[in-house]
C-alpha cells in the first residue's frame, strides 16, 4: 500500500503542513521527500490525513523514530469527529472572536447570518465565482484586483479600529476547515462554550471573509496560551462550500511549494 498523505504539524506558536507517500501501516511509515529533527522538535500535535477505498482516513499520531526521509509514526488517536477528521489548512491570520451565552446565541446567529449575505452580495465574491470559467490571463488579473481589494480593506479597517469601539477580541489563527476553526487566546476557555467569529478577507488576499457562530471542542496550552479548537454550529452551506473552496486552493498551494522545494 503507497498512498499520499499529508502530514499536520502543530507547534507552540506554528503550524505546518508537510505531504508524503504512506508506505506501510503496520507499522505507520510516512516517506517524506527531505526530513530534519527539527521538523518533530516541539511538536505538540500531529494529524496524519490519507484517503483509502474511497473514504477518509484521519489520525492523531505520535512521532517515534527516522530512519533516512522515513518517518515512524504510532496511531494515539482515531479521530471520527467532523471537526477534527475535517480537511484543514494553516491560516496564518486572525479572528476576532466574541464568547457569548446560551440566550445570546439566536441573535448572534442572526448577526453570522447577516454578514454572510452581505458579503455573498459583494463584488469580490461575485468575481470569485466567475474565475473558474475564465481564462488564464483573466483569470491573474481578477486575482490580483481582488488582491489589491484586500489591501485596501485592511487600511480601511486600521482606520476604523481606532475610531470605534467593539465588542470582539482579537485572536492569532492557526488552522481552518468547513467544519471549524483553531486559534490562540489568553483567556481560559472551557469545552461547550459558545463563540461568536469573524474572519478577515485581507488574512486570506480577499479569498474568504465569514462569520459563524460555534463552541469549543477542545483545547489545550502553549507558549501563545490556549489553543482553542472551535466546531462550527451554525452555518449555510454557500459559507461552507467557500471554506471548502479556499482550503483546498491553499492545499494544493502548499503541495506546490513542497514540490518545488
Amino acid at each position: 500500500m503507497i498512498v499520499r498523505a499529508r502530514l499536520s504539524i502543530i507547534y507552540p506558536d506554528d503550524i505546518r503542513t508537510v505531504y508524503g507517500q504512506l508506505t506501510s501501516k503496520a507499522p505507520l511509515v510516512l516517506q517524506l521527500a527531505s526530513y530534519s529533527p527539527a521538523m518533530m522538535s516541539d511538536s505538540l500535535e500531529m494529524t496524519l490525513q490519507w484517503h483509502e477505498a474511497g473514504a477518509s482516513k484521519c489520525v492523531q499520531v505520535e512521532f517515534t523514530k527516522a530512519e533516512g526521509t522515513q518517518v515512524f509514526l504510532k496511531v494515539v488517536k482515531d479521530l471520527r469527529g467532523k471537526a477534527e477528521c475535517a480537511h484543514r489548512v494553516e491560516y496564518k491570520g486572525f479572528f476576532d472572536i466574541k464568547k457569548i451565552s446560551a440566550d445570546e446565541y439566536s441573535s448572534y446567529a442572526r448577526r453570522a447570518e447577516r454578514n454572510n449575505a452581505s458579503n455573498k452580495n459583494s463584488m469580490v465574491n461575485k468575481i470569485q465565482s466567475i474565475i473558474p470559467n475564465e481564462s488564464i490571463t483573466n483569470q491573474h488579473l481578477f486575482r490580483f484586483l481582488i488582491e489589491m481589494d484586500s489591501k485596501l480593506e485592511k487600511l480601511v479597517y486600521l482606520a476604523d479600529a481606532e475610531n470605534k469601539e467593539t465588542d470582539l477580541q482579537t485572536v492569532k489563527a492557526l488552522y481552518i476547515s468547513s467544519e471549524g476553526c483553531g486559534f490562540f487566546t489568553d483567556g481560559t476557555l472551557k469545552m461547550g462554550e459558545l463563540i461568536f467569529l469573524e474572519a478577515r478577507s485581507f488574512d486570506t488576499g480577499g479569498r474568504l471573509r465569514f462569520s459563524a457562530v460555534g463552541k469549543v471542542a477542545g483545547g489545550r496550552k502553549t507558549k501563545l496560551g490556549i489553543l482553542a479548537d472551535l466546531e462550527f454550529t451554525d452555518m449555510e452551506e454557500a459559507v461552507k462550500e467557500n471554506i471548502i473552496r479556499y482550503v483546498f486552493e491553499k492545499d494544493r498551494e502548499l503541495l506546490k511549494e513542497a514540490r518545488d522545494k
